[in-house]
């Protein structure tokens, strides 16, 4: 719940102090990392039922069997809705790669597009097409998970499917 303009600063001491800056890892790390993605997980983790982790251990089961074998399917649908958020937010991110990032070729595409409306002569085809190309991942994202999409808000509203 901490807006971002506030994380930016500790963010790129961080990043500058362990020598990531204009690097992809760099650009990454940051985000790897989500606290509504945890917080999501947690909450959805949480409504497992305790009979099948119970039922595992009397199996004999470890705990990182019972991890992958029982909570990681019950959990697919809030994974694959945590991959697309986290996705969607770096994807969109235009201040945190113009502050790591000083080289022009180590700019993400949203920025590329970004700087395009701010120069003096505007090419408005250039920026139509950059626009248009930056669009392309998120709709090959859904197209591909669409499923996903559908099961995850299914399960949330508590209809069966």
């Amino acid at each position: 719940m901490i807006p971002f303009a506030t994380l930016v600063i500790p963010m790129y001491l961080f990043i500058s102090s362990i020598r990531l800056v204009n690097t992809y890892l760099g650009l990454i790390l940051p985000f790897c990392v989500n606290p509504f993605g945890m917080f999501l997980m947690r909450q959805f983790i949480s409504d497992i039922p305790d009979d099948y982790l119970e039922a595992a251990r009397l199996d004999g089961a470890s705990e990182f069997w019972i991890y992958r074998r029982v909570v990681l399917p019950l959990t697919k649908a809030a994974l694959g809705g945590v991959a697309i958020y986290n996705f969607l937010t770096t994807w969109n991110q235009l201040w945190w790669p113009l502050m790591v990032t000083s080289q022009p070729n180590m700019r993400t595409l949203p920025l590329g597009v970004a700087a395009l409306a701010f120069q003096h002569a505007k090419r408005y085809d250039l920026l139509v097409t950059g626009a248009s190309v930056s669009v392309i991942p998120v709709i090959v994202l859904f197209v591909a998970a669409q499923k996903q999409i559908v099961k995850g808000l299914s399960i949330s509203s508590g209809l069966k499917m």
